[in-house]
């Protein structure tokens, strides 16, 4: 088995009903957005 830990790994959080999920501001910094407004406008363009 591969023992590899992405770099979202150590980002991820558990609520208190065992789901996992990711903070967007946590997000922005692994993926080095020299701001955090930079990342907010991506999520207004899912399809």
């Amino acid at each position: 088995m591969n023992n590899l830990i992405t770099p979202f790994e150590p980002i991820r959080r558990t609520n208190p009903a065992g789901n996992q999920f990711w903070s967007s501001r946590d997000f922005a910094q692994v993926l080095r957005y020299a701001d955090y407004r930079n990342f907010q406008s991506v999520d207004y363009y899912r399809s």
